[in-house]
């Protein structure tokens, strides 16, 4: 039988865990090429792996821990509890790199990331004056938009990614549940 004791504190030490990761490999790429955050799939793709990694690795790991066996729910909030502590270092580190420490870095990030859809629509056949406009359009959007690591935007963002949160652990919590077969139901 799942002691529920164990769920929480144990999804908060790996939300921790997991949100540490994230800051070193943040910091490795800040150190290496911050324009490397301008390639948005790469970043999507590559959070995708290391939060669907760390969920399954950690909730098979705390299910081992609990005997074997854990039903849906408590897997669920597990997953559910590790993504959003992990997203929540993610996010405040994001805030003092990006908005405290280094907010110019967010210019040239977004510079890049310009060049590289004017690249694209470039390579797409789309004419020069149009590429023109429509980069036009874009920085104006960004002005607009202000620093997208500030303080406001990283809590609106946060709470954006609550839903995917909830998302992605009812998938984890899916994959590392184990039903007790030798329990009368």
């Amino acid at each position: 039988m799942e002691e529920k004791n164990t769920n929480l504190p144990h999804a908060v030490r790996s939300g921790l865990i997991a949100g540490m990761v994230s800051v070193l490999i943040t910091l490795v790429v800040y150190i290496v090429d911050v324009t490397i955050f301008s390639r948005f799939f790469l970043f999507i793709a590559l959070a995708l792996i290391l939060s669907f990694g760390f969920g399954i690795y950690f909730g098979n790991n705390h299910r081992k821990s609990i005997g074997g066996y854990k039903d849906y729910g408590p897997a669920f909030v597990h997953a559910f509890m590790l993504f959003l502590v992990s997203g929540l270092v993610n996010s405040l580190f994001s805030f003092v790199l990006f908005g405290l420490v280094d907010p110019a870095a967010v210019d040239v990030i977004q510079e890049a990331g310009l060049e590289r859809t004017a690249a694209m629509l470039e390579r797409v056949g789309m004419s020069g004056e149009d590429i023109d406009n429509t980069m036009e359009e874009a920085r104006k959007a960004q002005e607009e938009q202000g620093n997208p690591y500030s303080l406001a935007a990283q809590g609106k963002q946060f709470i954006w990614r609550i839903l995917f949160f909830a998302i992605g652990a009812a998938i984890v919590g899916a994959i590392t549940q184990k039903k007790n077969k030798n329990i009368d139901l």
